[in-house]
């Protein structure tokens, strides 16, 4: 709210950063980025997943009312729907994949263990989690791209207003760019 825009949900939310003693000994500064940009990241996709909900809702009433079902109107429903699980299925994954990468860890945790082991465990386990959210490496940087894309794309449609003359334009560029980015995404998350 400092630079006077308006806050939305997912930029509301973090994880704080006053890390008291003893828990400062296995949890740092950076370990707390770490669950920050994890946490940003699939907080952004659940905000994201809960508008599109709506708007599919909202969507499904309109088309009852004007029973006509124009042609923009069932492309947007569509669309919408495509987005929706595009959203779900990337949840899905990514949460089965932190969840087995969490057990591991927690396994790993049972042993005794010095300091030093335990926040080489910790860093090891966020560091899994970062990569497996396409978070860590540079080489990561296209499927954060993509992943950005089809975040936009999905925006652009849950603004668009069906009365504006720009309408069509508006709903083909979210098409195009979000069947870019969600056929190349495929192929990607299917190996996580």
């Amino acid at each position: 709210e400092r630079s006077g825009k308006k806050a939305n949900g997912p930029s509301l939310f973090g994880v704080g950063s006053a890390i008291s003693w003893p828990f400062s000994l296995v949890v740092s500064r950076e370990m707390l980025a770490k669950y920050q940009l994890i946490f940003g990241h699939l907080f952004q996709f659940k905000y994201l997943e809960r508008s599109l909900v709506h708007a599919w809702q909202d969507q499904q009433v309109l088309r009852r009312q004007r029973l006509d079902g124009s042609e923009g109107a069932l492309r947007e429903s569509l669309l919408c729907n495509v987005m929706l699980n595009f959203v779900k299925n990337y949840l899905s994954q990514i949460g089965l994949k932190l969840q087995g990468l969490s057990a591991d860890f927690q396994r790993k945790m049972e042993g005794p263990g010095n300091i030093c082991e335990i926040n080489q465990q910790h860093q090891n386990f966020l560091d899994k989690c970062l990569d497996a959210c396409f978070l860590r490496h540079q080489a990561d940087a296209g499927a954060r791209n993509l992943i950005q894309t089809a975040l936009q794309s999905i925006t652009e449609l849950l603004k668009t207003d069906m009365k504006t003359q720009q309408f069509e334009v508006q709903l083909s560029r979210a098409e195009r760019r979000f069947q870019n980015a969600y056929h190349s995404l495929k192929k990607i998350i299917e190996f996580l």
